[in-house]
């Protein structure tokens, strides 16, 4: 059995944990005894995490914000 706890967390999915979690789960289910360590964080810009393009370009939107808030009030409201 092997556990852990770094209490300088308020949350415990720090990357420590993260990665003594990866390591178990190699050993366990893998059969692999080595450390496994998270690669860094790279950021992605927005531009690229989207599916519209040139070739691609976003549909219009029917509704605008003040349109679909008063659309969403309307179906809430019991008949």
């Amino acid at each position: 059995m092997a556990a852990r706890v770094w209490l300088e967390y308020d949350h415990q999915y720090n990357v420590h944990a993260r990665q003594f979690m990866y390591s178990w789960f190699a050993k366990h289910l893998q059969g692999k005894a080595e450390e496994v360590k998270e690669p860094a964080y790279k950021p992605v810009l927005p531009k690229e995490l989207s599916v519209y393009d040139a070739e691609h370009p976003r549909p219009k939107d029917e509704l605008d914000a003040p349109k679909l808030r008063e659309s969403g009030r309307r179906r809430a409201t019991p008949r």
